[in-house]
């Protein structure tokens, strides 16, 4: 049992993360909107920013903001200094690293073809190399590393639980990451990539705001997740990797993960589009874009007026719409973003598909787009989770006031 000192520290603690990662989002951000979107007290926001300036983690400066109409503020942002964080985009086709800054600045990047089955350490040897390249051109002390995984986090989020279609059980991801990269206590936070995701475009400010967001990722399987601030307000949370199994219906083949003839990722995973258009001779390339340029070619066709591929490109439409259509219902939001392979076919695909959602009369007001982050989501989402678990690990908890 825990005493009143501990739960009171918890509670300390628990109120810093979550003021550090609404001025991740958001910055820059005004004081009294700290307070609103965390349901703390001014004075406890004023308490918490004093210690976060203490520890050089942030900054105040006045400008002009947004939410008041563009009249004057103190905005606080994070400070960008000499820190970086680092994102891991791991999926099946290709993996990303990206570096950046703490205030959110983009540093670098590097992407790369990846194959299923590769041995983990072979991977994370690959790319701790590219992290140390990255580096090497743009000094910074890294403060943490996200990774954004097609698969199930493990529980604490330093591995990778599962990955099926990585072909990976139990991979102790910081422990790799730490030998390869020679530190020994590096911060390092793992979540899958609807949930990244979901981070980054809560971030961007997505129209329909951040509490009423939920994004849904298309890929070899499929993922649904909200940021994670709608679940430290509202408890509200989705497993992302239950999404792609659940009973869907229509156009599929047995699955091999769950053994259901029609589960989401049978209808809906990207292996289901090559199988559809498998007679309009498409073919796939062997660049680390591989399903970028597979549904390009596939929407050229369709605008070009191909009567087979305005079949295939219409059932997809539909299916895409249903499963949309199913989660916004069973997450009641306002806004649906979308990434994977139905962003590659085009505004105007999403566009089709936002007005199928919008014909059911319990959907008929929730949107249905692309971020502007684009598929760059994830990754982005992943160094912002690689960000708050570094700084909140190097946090002087003992001088923070509660």
């Amino acid at each position: 049992m825990l005493t009143g000192a501990l739960r009171h520290r918890e509670m300390r603690e628990h109120n810093i993360r979550f003021v550090l990662s609404l001025i991740q989002q958001y910055s820059p951000i005004s004081r009294p909107e700290l307070a609103r979107r965390s349901g703390l007290t001014k004075a406890s926001i004023t308490r918490i920013i004093q210690d976060l300036r203490k520890g050089d983690l942030v900054d105040e400066y006045s400008g002009l903001y947004e939410e008041t109409g563009g009249r004057p503020a103190t905005l606080i942002r994070m400070k960008s200094g000499n820190q970086a964080s680092v994102g891991i985009d791991l999926r099946i086709d290709r993996m990303t690293v990206l570096l950046r800054d703490l205030s959110g600045q983009e540093l670098a990047r590097h992407s790369e073809r990846s194959e299923p089955d590769s041995d983990p350490e072979i991977v994370f040897r690959r790319l701790a190399k590219t992290i140390k390249d990255l580096m090497d051109k743009y000094p910074r002390v890294l403060t943490g590393i996200g990774v954004a995984i097609g698969g199930q986090p493990s529980n604490d989020h330093t591995g990778i639980e599962e990955s099926q279609y990585l072909g990976w059980k139990h991979v102790d991801v910081r422990g790799l990451l730490r030998e390869q990269l020679d530190v020994p206590e590096l911060p390092c936070y793992v979540h899958d990539v609807a949930s990244c995701a979901a981070e980054a475009n809560g971030a961007v400010g997505t129209v329909g705001g951040v509490h009423s967001l939920l994004h849904v990722q298309y890929g070899i399987g499929i993922g649904a997740a909200v940021p994670t601030v709608l679940h430290r307000i509202t408890n509200d949370t989705i497993n992302p990797n239950v999404v792609g199994h659940l009973p869907f219906g229509g156009e599929a083949e047995t699955c091999e993960v769950c053994g259901w003839r029609g589960c989401v990722d049978s209808v809906l995973g990207f292996p289901s589009v090559i199988r559809r258009s498998a007679d309009l001779g498409i073919r796939l390339s062997a660049s680390s874009d591989f399903m970028r340029r597979y549904c390009e070619d596939l929407a050229r066709l369709w605008i070009s007026g191909d009567s087979n591929a305005r079949e295939v490109v219409a059932r997809l439409e539909n299916d895409v719409a249903r499963l949309v259509t199913l989660m916004s219902m069973l997450q009641a939001c306002s806004t649906v973003t979308i990434g994977g392979w139905p962003l590659y076919m085009g505004k105007e695909f999403v566009s089709r598909v936002e007005r199928i959602v919008q014909s059911n009369r319990q959907t008929s007001r929730v949107e249905v787009t692309i971020s502007e982050l684009g598929d760059d989501a994830p990754v982005i989402g992943a160094a912002m989770f690689g960000a708050i678990a570094g700084i909140t690990r190097a946090f002087d908890w003992d001088s923070a006031r509660s």
